[in-house]
């Protein structure tokens, strides 16, 4: 079994994950990279680069500036 972590077609954008057999094909929008960061560290608002094959992240400020909720 392994573990594949999905995308959204068009935005990129992480979409989930599920554990697949080994034998079974991954699908077009998805991948088995993690994504985490080179300490293993979960990413804010992962999405996918094609170009790279690799997870890109917003900052921690840039993720808290995009979810900022009035008080």
């Amino acid at each position: 079994m392994k573990k594949v972590y999905f995308y959204d077609d068009s935005t990129k954008e992480f979409a989930g994950y599920d554990v697949i057999d080994d034998a079974a094909e991954i699908p077009a929008n998805a991948t088995t990279v993690k994504p985490v960061d080179s300490n293993g560290v979960g990413l804010y608002d992962p999405t996918w680069n094609e170009t790279t094959n690799s997870w890109n992240s917003l900052t921690e400020e840039e993720w808290k500036k995009k979810y900022t909720v009035p008080e």
